[in-house]
Formats: structure tokens, sequence, C-alpha cells
């Protein structure tokens, strides 16, 4: 084996046996990569009051309570809403959530949702973005409304 400056060089990954044969050294296993970790909404989902939420119904957008500056309850997309989870949501102050929606509009309907998406838009932005507000605007009428 070579030795450089006390430590073992890069090449030191095979080793020549007592008969000079060359066999690989073993290797450490990788470790297993983690699973991916949903972070991006679905689409289909609709937001709803706290109070309006039901036991059953699915979070589509991650869900944060606070108790003071701090951070104390932490929802993942995917998570059942219970019975004592929407208790913990009214403590924690949280006003409206992401559900998941089970009949997201038809195309026709979303097509009439995307019209008055747009000319709300327009109105906003009236008569036209300047140059500072253009980006936005562009990226509001190319993102287009969420679908709920």
């Amino acid at each position: 084996m070579s030795v450089q400056d006390g430590r073992r060089s890069e090449l030191d990954t095979e080793a020549e046996s007592l008969d000079g044969e060359t066999t690989s050294a073993p290797s450490t296993p990788e470790p297993p990569e983690p699973p991916p970790v949903a972070t991006s909404a679905p689409r289909g989902y609709s937001w709803r009051a706290t109070m309006d939420l039901e036991p059953g119904m699915v979070i589509a957008r991650p869900v944060v309570g606070h108790a003071g500056s701090r951070a104390t309850m932490h929802l993942a997309i995917g998570s059942v809403i219970t019975a004592d989870t929407l208790a913990q949501l009214v403590n924690k102050g949280v006003e409206c959530v992401a559900i998941l929606d089970d009949h997201p509009p038809n195309p026709e309907d979303y097509a009439g949702i995307v019209l008055r998406y747009e000319a709300r838009l327009r109105e906003i932005f009236e008569p036209e973005p300047d140059e500072t507000c253009r980006p936005l605007f562009d990226a509001l009428i190319k993102n287009g409304p969420l679908e709920c």
C-alpha cells in the first residue's frame, strides 16, 4: 500500500495480496437515500376557513400553527384532519387551510375562471402595467389562477 504524508492515498482502494494478486478493498456501503418529501402543493385544492373544516379532510399545503413567535404545530401535505387537529388549528389561531378538492372544476368552468382572473388583473394593473410591475403582471398571467 502506498502512504503519502502519513495518510492513505485515493489509490488505496485496491490492495495487493501476499501472492501478488490484486483484490478490491471492501467499500463502505452508501446510506440509502431518504424518501422524497412532498414540498409542492398538489393541483385541485381550495382554501377553507378553519371553522368550515371537517374531520377527514386532507391538507393540500403545509400548515404552521404559532404560539406567540414560536411555531408549535406543523401539518404536512397529505395529513388528514381529525377532531383533535381541528381543535389545535383553532387554538393556534390558524384562519384558513388549503384542502384537497375532491371535485376540481371541469375544463369549461376552469376556462371561465381564467377569463375572469385575467380580466381582474387587467383592472388592477389598468391601463397598462408600468415597467416595474410588468414582470409581476406577466408572471401572474402566465401561471394563471389556482385551480380551486
